[in-house]
């Protein structure tokens, strides 16, 4: 962003750092999807609050309790059985390589003391199978007898 490399980003959550220096700028925590209010970026023009980046600043709000019961679940899938195949395996013979992804959770929100005090619990899990299409030169008899 403006020019900068992914590592003068600067990723916020609540109001906090979210940045591993350590280990080349990556995020500490990902939030589950379910579990985001609200989010901004923020490209130029910013103020002197955010002085710690040159590039973007990617500030998310999670959600927080009410004063009322709330829940849901939630599922996202991906699986090749649906996708077609593409130029590069079909040309190679090669077949598709398998793409299953599954993405799942739930979410609870409401009153732990009326109109004072708010619980919001978020949980998600995925499984992932990410196989390879490969495609290799073998060589012919000829070729390994020597007749090139």
């Amino acid at each position: 962003m403006n020019g900068n490399p992914y590592t003068n980003n600067l990723f916020l959550v609540d109001g906090v750092n979210n940045n591993d220096m350590g280990s080349g700028r990556t995020i500490l925590v990902y939030p589950s999807v379910d579990a985001i209010a609200e989010f901004k970026m923020l490209r130029n023009s910013y103020g002197p609050e955010y002085g710690q980046a040159s590039g973007a600043i990617i500030s998310i709000t999670t959600k927080s309790g009410e004063n009322q019961f709330h829940g849901g679940v939630f599922y996202a899938g991906r699986n090749d059985k649906l996708d077609a195949n593409d130029w590069f395996s079909n040309n190679n013979n090669t077949g598709k390589a398998k793409l299953r992804r599954n993405d799942w959770g739930y979410n609870v929100s409401g009153p732990i003391l009326k109109n004072k005090l708010f619980g919001w619990w978020n949980q998600e899990w995925n499984h992932e199978i990410r196989g390879q299409s490969v495609s290799a030169c073998v060589p012919t008899a000829a070729a390994k007898a020597g007749d090139f």
